[in-house]
């Protein structure tokens, strides 16, 4: 009498096995992205970028806008995307970690 070690049939047992597989090759994947961080000047240039954007969209928002109450709301709205947009392309450069918002494999 031959024992079975699983009690399913062997197409579903093969395709079980397979998506497991799949799923390591994915995670290996990601896991050789989270290796590579984007390069340092390019970095810096993008943070020189956004504090001249910074400096510069309160005057030309004054120029486009005739209140004095709008330029200060459309100039912070404005800004505060942009920054908000760096500091989420910050958090995916490095996904894996021990911070609060990042994924637990490494």
């Amino acid at each position: 009498d031959v024992q079975q070690i699983f009690s399913v049939a062997p197409p579903i047992l093969s395709r079980a096995i397979q998506e497991l597989a799949q799923g390591m090759v994915k995670y290996h994947d990601a896991s050789k992205i989270a290796r590579v961080p984007l390069p340092f000047p390019y970095m810096q240039t993008m943070e020189a970028f956004l504090v001249f954007h910074w400096i510069v969209t309160p005057f030309l928002t004054s120029m486009w806008v005739r209140s004095l109450l709008w330029t200060p709301v459309l100039t912070f709205i404005q800004v505060f995307f942009f920054w908000s947009l760096n500091s989420i392309a910050c958090e995916l450069e490095n996904p894996f970690g021990e911070d609060v918002n990042d994924l637990p494999a490494q």
